[in-house]
């Protein structure tokens, strides 16, 4: 339930958490209208920033497409820890350098990947395939010897 549908569900209740009959915790008026403040703070946010991070990230990953994918996860992060995350003094600098730290891991996986993958293909140049689909490496027997291993 997002905090527009909890504010129409409520209606004009004045209580903040109030435990029905059942024992289930209902969002009472002034905390829906809390989260929904929250939620229309956190949009403004992310419509002000997101364009502009992903072109500086894309100038430096060279990649449009994985920059933006770094951006929107920073930015789902960000949102998990709203509260903590708008009382920074840079808000932008956090989604940033979570972005960024996406990227870097980002290439180095893929550098670790390059590396075994050159250097099972060095020494069994027929026997390895990359299947970029699963993102595996298979290996023949030829690879493993004769018993599997």
């Amino acid at each position: 339930m997002n905090a527009t549908t909890a504010l129409n569900v409520i209606g004009a209740e004045n209580v903040i958490g109030v435990e029905n009959v059942t024992g289930e915790r209902r969002i009472g008026h002034d905390e829906a209208t809390a989260a929904a403040r929250s939620d229309a703070e956190f949009e403004h946010f992310f419509t002000s920033h997101y364009d502009r991070l992903v072109r500086t990230l894309a100038a430096v990953a060279g990649d449009r497409d994985e920059a933006a994918d770094a951006v929107q996860e920073a930015f789902v992060r960000a949102h998990l820890r709203w509260r903590k995350v708008r009382s920074l003094d840079d808000p932008a600098g956090w989604v940033r350098r979570v972005a960024i730290n996406r990227l870097n891991d980002h290439h180095r996986r893929q550098q670790r990947k390059r590396r075994l993958f050159g250097v099972l293909s060095s020494r069994h140049e027929s026997s390895v395939t990359y299947h970029r689909s699963t993102n595996s490496i298979d290996c023949s027997k030829r690879c493993h010897g004769s018993n599997g291993r």
